[in-house]
Parts: structure tokens; sequence; C-alpha cells
């Protein structure tokens, strides 16, 4: 939830998941599940 929130404040999504404190081994799952919101229209890109 963090990350989706700190999506509006970041340049791109990879700040964004760096900003939230994920870690580096996470990040792809992270990428992934972002990649569907997108794809379901739940969030949007600017």
């Amino acid at each position: 939830m963090e990350v989706v929130k700190g999506l509006e404040h970041h340049p791109d999504v990879h700040s964004a998941v760096e900003a939230a404190g994920v870690e580096e081994a996470q990040r792809p799952a992270y990428l992934k599940a972002l990649a569907g919101l997108a794809a379901s229209g739940t969030i949007e890109a600017r």
C-alpha cells in the first residue's frame, strides 16, 4: 500500500518502490503487482 500511496510523489514507479523501502529481491514482485493494477485500471499512468 505504501508504494501505491507514494506513486504520485515520485517521477516513476521505480523511485516509489525504492522510497517505500522495498528490498531489491522483492522489487520484481512489486512491479508485477503494480503492472496488474495498471492493467485493471485501478491505477493510471500520469
